[in-house]
């Protein structure tokens, strides 16, 4: 038995739809110009048609449909604005006429604004990030300090952590998020003598001098969308502790 032919389609990606979209707007676009430099207001004979045709030779996914649909949702946000446009200059006028002051119309915007703007749930996460750490250091600096206050007991009264915990977290207005702090962790940075958590485990690495240069220069080759090659990663930070630096050529 012969097999059958799939014709299932791969998806397309948000980004080539955005890109499409934005082809079918160009040819829209031109096609309304044509409508207004006409006199008549009416489509000359074959220009649709000869649009297309020199579309598909660019791009052979378009279609008639459209590019006709998107001119006319076009023509009509268009008229829609003038007409809104119109009514608010009535109105001014009418203000004016009645009382000596002038009332500047309201702005008018073709597109929806909406949503948060860009980076700024990224930013609001750090920013809880970094109240959490916070937090956290503040909670095994007064567990230090609760325990040097002891006279003659050995521990600390039971529920003492439980109460240190929830009113750091109150301070840092942290009740609502699941922030937790185990008592195990803060007891390890007692242990170690570093409350805030920053220890020294070992000797400064070389490299620690040239990070911020090797950290920038891969920074650089990502956003010209090149990968670092692996003798570039040799190359450039030998060059570096030589105190002699070498000038990648990049493509």
């Amino acid at each position: 038995m012969a097999g059958t032919r799939s014709t299932r389609t791969t998806p397309l990606s948000p980004a080539t739809k955005k890109a499409r979209k934005g082809v079918v707007h160009g040819y829209a676009t031109q096609l309304n110009n044509i409508y207004d430099t006409n006199p008549n207001k009416l489509q000359p004979h074959g220009a649709l048609r000869d649009m297309v045709a020199g579309a598909k030779r660019m791009h052979p996914w378009i279609s008639k449909s459209q590019i006709c649909c998107t001119s006319v949702r076009l023509r009509k946000k268009l008229k829609s604005n003038l007409t809104i446009l119109a009514d608010v200059t009535i109105a001014t006028n009418n203000t004016t006429a009645n009382d000596d002051t002038t009332v500047s119309p309201p702005h008018i915007t073709t597109c929806r604004n909406g949503g948060r703007p860009i980076g700024s749930t990224n930013k609001k996460k750090e920013s809880l990030e970094e109240k959490k750490m916070h937090a956290k250091d503040e909670i095994a600096i007064r567990l230090k300090t609760a325990k040097k206050t002891l006279s003659t007991q050995k521990y600390l009264a039971k529920g003492s952590y439980n109460r240190i915990h929830e009113d750091v977290a109150e301070e840092f207005n942290l009740l609502d998020t699941n922030f937790e702090v185990s008592i195990r962790t803060v007891a390890s940075r007692l242990r170690r003598g570093t409350p805030k958590g920053k220890t020294k485990t070992g000797p400064d690495s070389p490299a620690s001098s040239i990070e911020p240069v090797m950290l920038q220069f891969a920074k650089w080759k990502q956003e010209a969308n090149q990968s670092l090659k692996p003798s570039e990663g040799l190359v450039f930070p030998s060059s570096l502790r030589q105190n002699k630096t070498k000038i990648m050529r990049i493509r």
